[in-house]
């Protein structure tokens, strides 16, 4: 009887450890591909300021060229 009980337990216990290592494991994905989405944006945020900077200067050179 005592080792049906701790063999109930430990299987409990198993059963929540494995619970806990899936959700854990769906959060690391999760947390990965938003890494990789904020990345991804930060890349095109900094292209776009350059090519702003790029025009903003170019703009600049022009109009001074024209005085």
């Amino acid at each position: 009887m005592v080792f049906l009980s701790i063999y109930h337990k430990n299987s409990n216990d198993f059963e929540l450890l494995n619970n806990s290592l899936e959700k854990l494991k769906l959060s690391q994905e999760t947390n990965y591909q938003k890494s990789l989405e904020a990345k991804q944006k930060a890349q095109d945020n900094l292209t776009k300021g350059y090519e702003d900077a790029l025009n903003t200067v170019s703009n600049a050179f022009l109009d001074n060229s024209h005085n």
